[in-house]
């Protein structure tokens, strides 16, 4: 189990600029969250290539900027916007090639998309062999707006899909969905491949690790005893913390955390 944050904790900071102070400061796992289309472009990514040189860094996953397109990219009933929607991906593919990521996160429909599961199960595993055949995975992530927020709809999801179908637990979301991240944690299993975590006190939901009342971290002790292989990744907004050092200071009190777990 490996630690490590997200460039999100920066937004609207400059993608390279969130990622050159993650490598300065030798955070060894990150994940890239895209903010617009020049960003999947070649020279941009020759350019983060450049910084990730500067360092022992991994970048593991990426966020795409389109996630709020993904319910009418891929589950309206007009094909050809489907179609259309796996060659934009195509392109996320390719970035995470070129930069070394393994994983792109997928937030999929909008709760009240009208959209069957069965539906929703066959577009998602379409574009999953899509991604897998660019040597990528498409993990689904669960989201306090999106169809993914139940946990009855994520066990469906394993049903249908089997072994086919991997995710990534958001602890926030969980919390925005009235979940319990535990609850969540138990029906993924042992499909979890990722993790986006913050801590939380009182309304506040979406906190630094050591910044909250800690009741979350009772997690890792879980993770750790599923033998959980992935990375935990601090995310939070811009408006959690004051100091771009709070973030360093997060991931440090999360890495000694994990370190010190029996």
């Amino acid at each position: 189990m490996k630690c490590g944050v997200s460039t999100a904790c920066y937004y609207p900071e400059l993608t390279e600029n969130a990622l050159y102070e993650l490598v300065s400061h030798q955070v060894p796992y990150i994940e890239i969250f895209l903010n617009t289309f020049s960003e999947l472009e070649v020279p941009f990514v020759k350019r983060l290539q450049e910084i990730l040189k500067q360092g022992l860094t991994q970048v593991v996953s990426v966020h795409p900027f389109t996630s709020g397109m993904e319910p009418l990219l891929f589950f309206s009933n007009y094909k050809r916007r489907f179609e259309d929607g796996v060659c934009l991906y195509q392109h996320y593919f390719e970035f995470c090639n070129r930069i070394g990521a393994k994983y792109l996160i997928f937030h999929g429909a909008h709760k009240d998309v009208l959209c069957e599961d069965n539906l929703y199960f066959e577009r998602f595993d379409k574009l999953n062999e899509y991604a897998k055949s660019a040597g990528i995975e498409l993990l689904q992530e669960n989201v306090a707006r999106c169809k993914s927020r139940n946990i009855d709809f994520i066990q469906r999801m394993k049903q249908q899909l089997g072994d086919s179908v991997h995710f990534t637990l958001d602890t926030k979301q969980c919390i925005r969905s009235e979940v319990s991240p535990i609850e969540m944690l138990k029906v993924m299993g042992e499909q979890v491949r990722h993790i986006h975590f913050s801590d939380r006190k009182g309304q506040q939901d979406c906190l630094l690790p050591g910044k909250g009342d800690g009741k979350i971290l009772g997690l890792l002790p879980i993770l750790k005893k599923q033998n959980y292989q992935g990375t935990v990744f601090i995310e939070v907004y811009r408006k959690s913390y004051q100091e771009y050092s709070e973030i360093i200071q997060g991931y440090q009190f999360l890495e000694s955390y994990m370190a010190n777990l029996l």
